[in-house]
């Protein structure tokens, strides 16, 4: 009887271990698509079963890639980085955002996060109401070859957008911009 004891209580153990157990996810898990967009192209946000956190793949990001593909992490409630992830991670949701393109502007003001963003490229040249009325606590910080990183540091953004493009200079490519999204990592 005691071995019996012993024996049931040892396989109630063992389950509820196993049970508590939070088995770090694989990047495979990520198969569930939660978002593929109607009209636009190159891009897609999956999840993964019983997780929070999300995987956003975009294919050639910039005009003119051929064969390029990054990828962006974001960690919800604490969750893992899945296993063998490579791509950028970003924790939790982005508060301080930097837009280098007018575009992602649209893009933030579409789904209601305009309040979001921080720092801008040219705010001369950008119309949308929220970031004019906001003008004197956005940051500009430059364009092209010409960015004031100080600046951009100082605005201590979770994200920053980015736009690419290929240049040609007498028929041969001159420079080719590899990022579209930069999460940014505090140094505290």
């Amino acid at each position: 009887m005691n071995a019996l004891k012993n024996l049931s209580l040892i396989l109630l153990l063992s389950l509820a271990f196993t049970g508590c157990h939070n088995k770090s996810s694989k990047i495979n898990d990520f198969n569930l698509l939660l978002y593929a967009p109607e009209y636009a192209s190159g891009f897609d946000i999956k999840g993964a079963g019983g997780k929070e956190s999300v995987l956003i793949t975009v294919r050639n990001p910039w005009q003119g890639a051929d064969s390029v593909t990054t990828w962006l992490f974001i960690v919800r409630n604490g969750e893992e980085v899945p296993e063998g992830f490579a791509g950028q991670v970003l924790k939790g949701d982005a508060k301080r955002i930097v837009a280098m393109s007018s575009t992602h502007i649209a893009m933030l003001d579409a789904i209601g996060e305009v309040r979001c963003i921080t720092g801008v490229s040219g705010i001369d040249y950008i119309s949308n109401p929220d970031i004019q009325a906001r003008r004197d606590s956005i940051g500009d910080v430059g364009y092209e070859g010409n960015i004031n990183y100080e600046l951009l540091l100082s605005l201590d953004p979770d994200l920053v957008l980015l736009w690419g493009e290929r240049r040609k200079r007498n028929g041969k490519q001159t420079r080719r911009t590899r990022h579209t999204v930069h999460v940014c990592r505090r140094l505290s």
